[in-house]
């Protein structure tokens, strides 16, 4: 009785610990439209950067957006040249390619990213 305890007591904590050993970033989201667009209103200065293609991005894209290409060999030097203390909203046709965008924008030290759920496609 008292070993299942401790066994029991030692998987408890061994998950936790796995828990808490998971970098959690809150300033890192993937958000729906509406909500997205009410995270824009909140912010005076912020970054838009539209990660899809630059054919994509001709064929229609959100205001004052930046297109920096996801597949471009430089992808993460050009994000590196961005400002990583903004609000940067970010997206792309469909949210796959933004949303690893964002994550690679979070490693790299940018406070506060967001990603625009279901991308462009779900802007229209």
């Amino acid at each position: 009785m008292i070993i299942n305890r401790v066994v029991l007591l030692l998987m408890f904590f061994t998950l936790i610990m796995g828990c808490n050993s998971e970098k959690i970033n809150p300033d890192c989201l993937s958000l729906e439209k509406s909500v997205f667009k009410l995270e824009m209103k909140k912010h005076s200065n912020f970054q838009l950067i539209d990660v899809r293609t630059p054919e994509e991005y001709n064929n229609g894209t959100i205001e004052n957006a930046v297109n920096i290409n996801f597949y471009d060999n430089n992808f993460n030097e050009q994000l590196s040249g961005l400002d990583k203390s903004l609000p940067t909203f970010v997206y792309c046709h469909a949210g796959g390619r933004s949303y690893k965008a964002m994550e690679m924008m979070c490693e790299l030290g940018f406070t506060k990213v967001i990603d625009l759920k279901g991308g462009y496609s779900s802007w229209n």
